[in-house]
């Protein structure tokens, strides 16, 4: 059974707080410590203090006493935990401040940008737990916890950190174009016609309402979307966002475990971690067969799905369930219609396929292609895989517990032709 409650933001604080009193580290560590433990504020890292952890991984590059020490035993010195014997035991507390040390090395601020930035926490494989509990647990005598505190083989390469940072500020942009579009579709439904403004009310129509919704209720619907894009761009300029996979997933072998290690991303909704975490898993770097986008559009695509559960609070819907909306969560839900060599679909939409409808309007013409989210009972949504061919309708969640009228039946030529790339 996976362990939900062994998220990032726990690990994150249990690390701060073995870093508060520096007076626990070697005397040439502590005015480092202080600065490593301004970096970690209450509710995130602080880009300001960023220079820390580059400071961190070259003092434990330096030479010392005429010799360069390896990582591992500068890790120990620096907490008073280093003995010659590989069989002698770390005193408890010594290898919690080690495996706080540990976790900030393999922590990078990416692609800052004024106070946007990016986090990502790339631990090395050796680790299966985060390091406060692996280190415990398997680091139980100096040989043993020096091979922890000496991997460098991180979980994520240089490139596809750099691919991370990059796909996040795209995302960032994908936002900012739809809610640029959302305001001249509401500038349009307020009576100011432009060719733009009404272009850009077509497209809103198209994909969230029928003829029998009133003007009131699109107006509604722009204005829960424009909601949802700002709400969202404000958390990425915060600059607190954090990238990781899950750690206690890399041993996975049951099949619930398995299916969440598979995935290709995957967070809690509504801020429910406390923390703005994202968890990027094995299958999002990976072009599958079935995907309709590829590389770093499918990178964004993916950011900007788990952003609006993140943020917004979107939910995935389960088949056959009624399309409503509760406590103001922004969600839509498609259900797959029969049709011959295809197979039947159910899929949930979220706040990110307005983006995409405006970012990539009438791209593709030969195929649709979109992905099956997984949800859980204990309260975040994934993202799986592409590769499910089908045609679907298309209805709105609406506000206040009520059921909605399918909206559209499209065909897959009509999917393919309009390219909305939902999930």
């Amino acid at each position: 059974m996976i362990d939900w409650d062994k998220k990032f933001n726990p690990e994150y604080r249990y690390a701060r707080g073995w870093l508060q009193k520096q007076e626990n580290f070697a005397k040439e560590w502590q005015p480092l410590v202080k600065r490593l433990h301004g970096l970690m504020g209450e509710v995130g890292f602080n880009g300001g203090d960023a220079n820390a952890l580059v400071e961190l991984r070259n003092f434990l590059a330096t030479a010392k006493n005429g010799r360069k020490a390896s990582e591992e035993r500068a890790l120990l010195e620096a907490v008073g935990g280093w003995s010659d014997d590989t069989n002698a035991a770390i005193e408890d507390k010594a290898k919690m401040r080690a495996s706080a040390l540990k976790l900030l090395r393999h922590v990078y601020m990416l692609s800052k940008s004024g106070s946007r930035a990016v986090w990502v926490v790339a631990l090395p494989r050796e680790f299966r737990d985060w390091p406060s509990d692996d280190i415990n647990a398997r680091g139980t005598t100096q040989g043993a916890a020096r091979v922890m505190l000496a991997s460098r083989d991180e979980i994520f390469s240089e490139e596809q950190k750099k691919q991370l940072g990059s796909a996040t500020f795209n995302a960032l942009a994908w936002c900012h174009r739809a809610t640029a579009a959302l305001a001249a579709a509401g500038a349009a439904a307020h009576g100011k016609g432009t060719p733009a403004n009404n272009s850009a009310l077509a497209v809103v129509k198209r994909w969230f309402a029928d003829p029998a919704v009133s003007e009131s209720e699109l107006k509604g619907y722009i204005d829960t979307l424009q909601l949802g894009f700002k709400q969202i761009i404000a958390m990425l300029n915060r600059g607190q966002f954090v990238l990781t996979d899950w750690v206690p997933l890399r041993t996975a072998s049951a099949a619930d475990e398995l299916s969440f290690l598979n995935s290709e991303a995957f967070t809690f909704p509504a801020n429910a971690e406390g923390m703005d975490v994202v968890y990027i898993e094995r299958s999002f770097f990976v072009d599958h067969p079935g995907n309709v986008l590829k590389g770093q559009r499918n990178w964004i695509r993916i950011l900007v799905h788990e952003l609006s559960h993140l943020v917004c609070g979107t939910e995935g819907v389960p088949s056959q369930s009624p399309c409503q909306i509760e406590n103001d969560q922004i969600s839509w839900c498609a259900h797959s219609s029969p049709s011959p060599g295809l197979d039947e679909l159910s899929h949930c939409m979220t706040v990110v396929g307005i983006a995409k409808a405006f970012r990539y309007y009438a791209e593709w013409r030969e195929t649709w292609a979109v992905a099956q989210p997984a949800r859980s009972p204990h309260g975040f949504s994934c993202s799986l895989p592409a590769g499910t061919r089908a045609t679907f309708n298309v209805c709105p969640r609406r506000t206040g517990g009520r059921n909605v009228s399918q909206l559209r039946r499209l065909s897959l030529a009509a999917a393919a032709s309009t390219a909305l790339v939902t999930c």
